[in-house]
């Protein structure tokens, strides 16, 4: 079972949910592409696989999660959908069985 997150910086202003938030300079969005990644791998099971490529011309990264049952992969995509929100980031989200 795999997820596929296209993860990508798009501002979109202050928000309810974050009033605080402001606009990422090029610097935070490399900083936010690199943890991102690491953040995953220390939040999931040591048995998900999580494979990154970047492509950091357009401030973006794929990162793919395989899991081994469903159960992982839901927690894989509730850990992510947290981690971007931490990091004020948006992602494409593919889930396959």
């Amino acid at each position: 079972m795999k997820v596929i997150a296209n993860i990508y910086y798009e501002w979109q202003g202050a928000s309810h949910t974050n009033p605080f938030s402001s606009k990422k300079n090029e610097s935070q969005i490399k900083d936010a592409l690199t943890a991102i990644p690491n953040q995953l791998s220390h939040s999931l099971l040591s048995d998900a696989f999580i494979g990154v490529s970047s492509n950091m011309e357009d401030n973006s990264i794929t990162v793919e999660i395989a899991t081994r049952n469903d159960k992982d992969r839901v927690k894989a995509v509730s850990t992510l959908t947290r981690i971007l929100q931490e990091w004020d980031m948006r992602a494409e989200i593919k889930e396959e069985k």
